[in-house]
């Protein structure tokens, strides 16, 4: 017996081997001459076994036993025998479980692809920070590095169907937190890589965890929908449709009819998944938020294309197909390389959905990504479009939330159609508007959108799209810019990563003003303004922090992260209290500046308050207690700047501001008079009582501090309660309506 079969021998007592045939199976292959004459599934095994050593799953068993089943779903369920793939899989955890391991040592012993794989599973676990954002962060790691290597996500797939599979041993909260995140993460972006099989356990194990009544409830709907008769009825009908038509001019002539086709035909009937029944607008699981229970696929095997076209056609004469469901994904083939016709049918007032393909149509629909493996000639495009989904949705650097929300809407995709002015369809998730279909088309195109004509209309930028629209881009010379609420309207993930690239442009370019203000005042009162700016030792401190420039500390200390105490203290040994800095403001920007809620501060008038953080400058009242609740304020981590407004300078651009007004017993005709009677002209766009009969709404355009403190003081010095629900350029405003 040599060494290999000992170990195999000796591991067996561990763990059931008969449970994992492909995995031993790969370890008990000849040395593959491309890793050095070594079996390097075969010493991961045992690098894996020796390291995991003792270490045992809340269930009680082995450690070990999971690594190597989730090499055998990748290698059994996916049939996948990449060496380096198995061979990641199974040291997946051992950076993260083996305080004493790094990347590096996986790299020095497997190679950098396996290192790269093992890295990309391994958490981030950073205690200074706050949970979701430590989550969003191992998130952000993760897809960025599976733009690189998609195997990443291979691997977390398999390792959350074996977590789901054997969830038991948890306490119900980490059991309801696991399959919630499958279902918002793992889930959809399976569902993107069009790892179909994966998504559908994914989806399925977590659903079942999620909701188990109802899922129970559902299961035993779905059976009895089986058993009815309805499916076969249906069944037969396409069968009887597709191979016997007297009518058609293709049939012999013969009385009962005859085949249509000379070569074979599957028609077959799937019943839906749990994870068509969940509404993740809703969170629920619901029958209701299905259209209905079974699908329908006609497998043709014939290279003629043409064929399913007249197969549509046939199943047309027996039964009605409902209007402006055709889905062509054959002459217009998703970049997967998907292709198949999709239409809905009526029989007996429900509707069903009938997909039409070839034999290979159905081979791709069913590799998806896989075929990368396989087929890498003939995927570079479909790898090219995940790799650009997945560094959009990793370099987004927004609300954690939204990140999230970026995934999800991953399995909203291709739900409408429209049409460009040459005819090409482009498909979009339901819900998008003409900034998704601007960037869609093209990078250039989305940034110098301006407006768009859909069906010859002139319509917005956030103008929502509908099946079969036609639509044309009306571009402006340069680029456009584009307001943050816009973010939160575009559907899919290359629009709302590349406004929100934009938007973090410009929040940086004010804090590197602010931030270079702030620096000259804090140095001012030592004298060496110039001379640290421009002395030997700022290279040095640039390259300690990992700056690569000056730029970006001052960007940072205009955001709060870095303190210009500390910068002092570490350049010069200066030791200095905290203090606050004068911000003077010219302008502002409503991506940038915020008039917070909590104590509704006014442009212009005195006693006001900049707090500095990633996001722009909110402004506070001086006497505002709220922000000081905020942990960064009690840890002296937060830059708070007493503000000068410009009173002198006129706005390149006026502002139009929707105001509230508020006051015990408040009348209109009294707002008005107010206005009326105010030394300055503005512009008013609307006066009217609010809604709910509890203030007076204002839409007004102003034009500087001198003019918003003329106008404000107004109403302050009479004791009135104002607040600004929103601001921005006017035509911004109007689009926002």
């Amino acid at each position: 017996m040599n060494k290999r079969e000992q170990f195999i021998e000796e591991i067996s007592q561990v763990i059931p081997l008969e449970k994992y045939k492909h995995v031993i199976e790969l370890c008990s292959k000849e040395a593959d001459l491309t890793h050095g004459k070594r079996n390097i599934v075969f010493d991961a095994l045992v690098f894996a076994f020796k390291h995991h050593q003792g270490q045992t799953r809340k269930s009680g068993e082995p450690y070990i036993n999971h690594p190597i089943a989730v090499a055998e779903i990748i290698a059994g369920i996916l049939e996948l025998k990449d060496p380096e793939l198995i061979a990641a899989t199974i040291l997946h955890d051992i950076v993260e479980d083996v305080s004493f391991l790094t990347t590096f040592n996986i790299e020095k012993e497997f190679g950098k692809n396996v290192a790269a794989f093992v890295d990309g599973c391994t958490k981030l676990k950073m205690m200074s920070l706050d949970q979701n954002l430590n989550k969003d962060m191992t998130y952000q790691k993760l897809i960025l590095m599976a733009s690189d290597h998609p195997e990443i996500l291979l691997i977390k797939f398999a390792d959350r169907i074996h977590n789901l599979q054997t969830i038991g041993s948890l306490k119900e909260y980490k059991r309801q937190r696991i399959a919630q995140e499958t279902i918002e993460v793992y889930g959809p972006l399976a569902e993107k890589l069009g790892l179909f099989s994966l998504k559908r356990i994914l989806f399925d194990l977590s659903i079942r965890q999620r909701f188990p009544s109802k899922s129970k409830k559902l299961l035993s709907i779905l059976r009895s929908e089986e058993t009815s008769g309805k499916i076969s009825e249906v069944k037969e009908m396409l069968e009887r449709a597709l191979k016997v038509s007297s009518k058609s001019p293709l049939a012999c002539e013969n009385s009962i009819g005859s085949p249509i086709f000379n070569f074979n035909i599957q028609v077959s009937s799937r019943l839906k998944n749990l994870y068509a029944f969940y509404s993740f607008d809703k969170g629920t699981l619901d029958i209701a938020n299905a259209e209905n229970l079974v699908d329908f696929t006609v497998i043709m095997d014939t290279k003629d294309i043409l064929h399913c076209y007249t197969a549509m056609g046939m199943i047309n004469r027996v039964c009605s197909l409902v209007p402006k469901t055709i889905r062509d994904y054959i002459a217009n083939p998703k970049i997967s390389g998907y292709r198949s016709l999709h239409f809905r049918i009526l029989h007996k007032e429900r509707r069903y959905l009938i997909k039409i393909r070839t034999t290979e149509m159905e081979r791709v629909a069913r590799k998806g990504l896989l075929l990368h493996w396989n087929e890498p000639e003939n995927t570079m495009e479909y790898r090219k479009a995940i790799t650009d989904i997945l560094k959009n949705i990793g370099e987004y650097q927004g609300n954690p939330a939204n990140r999230k929300n970026m995934i999800r809407q991953l399995t909203e995709d291709d739900k409408i159609f429209v049409v460009t002015p040459k005819g090409d369809i482009q498909y979009l998730p339901t819900g998008s508007i003409v900034l998704d279909f601007a960037y869609k088309v093209h990078s250039w195109l989305g940034d110098r959108c301006d407006y768009a004509k859909v069906n010859n209309k002139i319509v917005n930028r956030g103008h929502i799209l509908k099946d079969g629209d036609i639509i044309e881009i009306i571009t402006s010379s340069e680029p456009i810019d584009i307001g943050a609420d816009m973010e939160g309207r575009c559907k899919t993930p290359k629009a709302r990563s590349a406004v929100n690239r934009q938007l973090q442009k410009k929040r940086d370019s004010f804090a590197r003003d602010i931030g270079k203000s702030i620096m000259t005042q804090a140095m001012e009162p030592h004298g060496f303004i110039e001379e640290l700016l421009n002395s030997s030792v700022m290279p040095h401190f640039l390259t300690y922090k990992g700056y690569e420039n000056i730029d970006r500390l001052f960007t940072n200390v205009g955001q709060s992260i870095d303190m210009p105490r500390e910068v002092l203290w570490e350049i010069k040994g200066k030791k200095e209290e905290p203090k606050r800095f004068m911000l003077t403001i010219s302008e502002i920007e409503r991506d940038v500046h915020k008039f917070s809620r909590c104590c509704n501060p006014l442009p212009g008038l005195d006693s006001c308050l900049a707090l500095l953080n990633k996001d722009g400058v909110s402004f506070h009242k001086e006497y505002c207690e709220k922000y000081k609740n905020n942990r960064e304020y009690a840890l002296n981590k937060m830059q708070i700047m007493d503000v000068s407004w410009d009173m002198d300078y006129l706005w390149k651009i006026p502002l139009a501001f929707r105001l509230k007004i508020t006051t015990s017993k408040i009348k209109l005709i009294d707002i008005i008079k107010i206005i009326a009677s105010m030394p300055i002209s503005v512009t008013l766009h609307l006066i009217q009582e609010s809604t709910l009969g509890n203030g007076v709404d204002i839409f007004v355009s102003l034009q500087s501090f001198n003019e918003a403190r003329q106008f404000f003081s107004c109403f302050e010095n009479r004791n009135y309660q104002v607040e600004i629900q929103d601001y921005g350029r006017y035509e911004f405003m109007m689009d926002r309506d």
